[in-house]
């Protein structure tokens, strides 16, 4: 059996967890706190805890993934794991699909696409 980040048992050190948080803090709510002019401690405090329990948790394993392979990028890769994991959490298929929805537009955007 292949002893990888996808087959390991999902159990994680402090550091990793620490890491984890950061990147969630920086990359996702520090940057929508920004955005919105709420402040970063509203916004947690309002994100349920499953959702930032499962951006934790993708950074996690998204982080042992690109430990691994060099290739894997690890914002985009926690940010695939993390709507995967929101679309099989009970409640959030909709905030799930409106993640997405926001990324497809954000890139045609970006892209010059119309329409």
């Amino acid at each position: 059996m292949a002893n990888n980040a996808q087959t390991e048992a999902a159990t994680y050190t402090d550091e990793e967890m620490e890491a984890a948080t950061a990147h969630v803090l920086d990359h996702f709510l520090k940057p929508l706190a920004a955005s919105t002019g709420q402040h970063v401690g509203d916004l947690l405090d309002n994100t349920p805890e499953d959702v930032f329990a499962a951006a934790v948790t993708a950074y996690m394993m998204a982080s042992r993934i690109a430990e691994e392979d060099p290739a894997a990028e690890l914002h985009a890769t926690a940010g695939q794991m993390f709507i995967a994991m929101l679309r099989m959490t009970p409640g959030q298929e909709a905030f799930a699909a409106l993640i997405t929805g926001a990324i497809y537009r954000q890139i045609r955007k970006e892209e010059g696409i119309e329409g």
